[in-house]
Formats: structure tokens, sequence, C-alpha cells
């Protein structure tokens, strides 16, 4: 299942932590993700690419790519995830330039463990403070590594952001491309192009997706309190088949997966 990860988008978020795993299932957000890996050997996913890295990678995931990890035995990794507007400064000098996704030069990346490291040792709360480190980071990875052609698939970030989030909050509600076209003042085909290219999938998937997570949380946690139908219509299906429909479709694409990963 593919998940929204909206805690991360708050603005000016910073999240900083050594970590001794990562994200298994697959995911996105529009902060940015560094993995400052400090031990082990891990494969990224990211944009249907498999990009393996070990001890002293660095590796990045620009906003909203759809991502996860797999990784064998140990593993210990500096993992931060920055809001975009930390970008700011980045964006204005390197306008249609992005970072590298992979950073494999130990020696160069020396200077940029050490800066992260004290970064996330000082522990700072200040945001003035965060925003200055973030740019040191970005000027010794520019320093240290070519920019590459920033993404040209993204078809209207700003909206594309919106949308997401929209979906995300409403998704008890009656949507459709039509109630979205409305609230948006855009076309259902534009809308429609906006969601599939940020998140991969259509609408219909997607919404399902979430609404079928709420329905898994809330079985896990039912005592019995609430039948199936008031769990599915809580979460936005209109009706048992819907949900059936919807989950017998979520199954057979995670089977479909399952047989290509072998």
């Amino acid at each position: 299942m593919l998940f929204y990860i909206n805690e991360a988008d708050i603005p000016n978020s910073l999240f900083l932590r050594e970590q001794s795993n990562l994200k298994a299932a697959p995911h996105f957000h529009e902060s940015i993700e560094f993995i400052l890996l400090k031990k082990g050997h891990v494969r990224a996913f990211v944009k249907d690419r498999e990009i393996p890295f070990s001890d002293g990678a660095i590796f990045y995931v620009p906003s909203f790519a759809i991502h996860h990890y797999e990784w064998e035995g140990e593993i210990d990794a500096l993992v931060m995830m920055v809001s975009s507007t930390y970008l700011t400064t980045f964006k204005e000098d390197f306008p249609h330039s992005d970072f590298p996704l992979l950073m494999n030069d130990v020696a160069k990346n020396q200077e940029i463990f050490s800066l992260v490291e004290e970064w996330n040792r000082k522990g700072s709360t200040q945001h003035l403070t965060n925003v200055g480190y973030f740019n040191l980071l970005a000027s010794a990875i520019v320093k240290n590594y070519p920019l590459r052609q920033g993404d040209q698939d993204v078809f209207d970030e700003t909206l594309s952001v919106k949308l997401v989030q929209y979906i995300n909050a409403h998704y008890q509600e009656d949507l459709s491309l039509e109630s979205l076209s409305n609230v948006f003042y855009r076309s259902v085909e534009y809308i429609s192009k906006c969601i599939h290219t940020i998140i991969g999938r259509n609408f219909r998937d997607y919404l399902n997706q979430i609404r079928l997570k709420q329905v898994f949380v809330a079985l896990a946690n039912n005592k019995g309190e609430k039948s199936l139908q008031q769990i599915v219509s809580e979460a936005g299906f209109t009706s048992l088949p819907t949900y059936y429909r919807a989950k017998k479709r979520y199954f057979e694409d995670e089977d479909v997966q399952r047989q290509q990963d072998l």
C-alpha cells in the first residue's frame, strides 16, 4: 500500500535522527529526504529505479518521489527529512537543478557527514539556525557533486501538493474528480493528470487505498463495538460491495507486485 506521510509536510519541519532501520513501505511526501549511511547495505527504490548504496554513501529523495528501502543485516544511518521551504535559497541560485540521487564518493562525503552530525548533536529548535545548516549542506553538495536537471514530470507542483493534502483530509467525503475540479477550479482532465503525475496512479485507486488503510486500522482496533458496515462507511465507502471490490483490486495489485519482485 502506498502512503502519503503528511506529518512530514508541516511547513518548516525538520526531522534529523540516527536510525537502525528505514521506511520499508512505499511512501511519499513533499519534504526532501537524505539518507547518510554510516554502516550497512541498502537498496533504494525510487521512481521505478533500484539504486543500491553502502557505507559512506548519501542518498537523496526529491519531493513527492515514491520510494522505499530494503536492507539486510544491521544498518546505521542519519535520516533527514526537510521541509521544501528550506530549498528557497538553493532554488534561487539553481532554479532548474536538483541534488543527485546518489552521492557515493566516501572521501567527499566526509565533509557532509561531519556537518550533519554536528547539526544533529546541537539539535537546534531555531528555524534560522536550521536554515543556515541546510544552506551549508547544500553548498557542500554543490561543491563536491554535479547537480542534475530538475524533475520534469511534475505537472503543477503547487496544485499537486494541495490535491494530495485535500484528498487525505477529506477521504471520508463523497470525493470525485468532478468535486475536486469544483474545489480547485481546474478541469477534470487537468486534476487527473496532476494526481497521476505526482503519485503514479489514478485518483480512484489512491483514494481507495487511503480508505482501505483506515478500515484495516479500525478493524485491528475494533473490540466488537462497531459492525463492518459502520467501519466501512466511516472510512468513506458507500457500501460493502464497493469496499470488497476495492479490497480485491488492492490485493490483486499486491500479488502482481510480488510476482514482479520475484
